[in-house]
């Protein structure tokens, strides 16, 4: 699931509580699709989720924020969220930074903190 205080709504003002909803993740071919007449870049750096039927998403406001992986106690974050189209698009997922592409990029930089 996504979490934040990002708008409710595309261009609406921000939450004044945290917000979450949980979002399937999808293939990147599929996403590929999705976006095929977008100027956007869907590679392995990123992972897509969301509904293709809309309704459920990230919005402005919640860029940076986390997309995570529940299991049993633990939540581990697997996506940073970086863009979409407008917000909870019919057709068009969510886009996240994928953490695990950026895995050892992450360790050195924390090692030189």
């Amino acid at each position: 699931f996504v979490a934040g205080w990002g708008s409710t709504s595309f261009r609406g003002p921000s939450s004044s509580a945290l917000m979450e909803v949980q979002v399937p993740v999808m293939s990147n071919a599929d996403c590929k699709q999705q976006f095929a007449n977008k100027k956007t870049v869907i590679d392995e750096r990123v992972l897509c989720a969301g509904y293709l039927t809309g309704g459920k998403d990230a919005c402005q406001g919640d860029s940076g924020g986390p997309l995570m992986w529940p299991n049993g106690n633990q939540y581990y974050l697997v996506g940073i969220v970086s863009f979409g189209f407008k917000c909870a698009e019919p057709g068009f997922p969510g886009v996240y930074t994928r953490v695990t592409h950026f895995v050892d990029w992450i360790a050195n930089n924390m090692n030189n903190s």
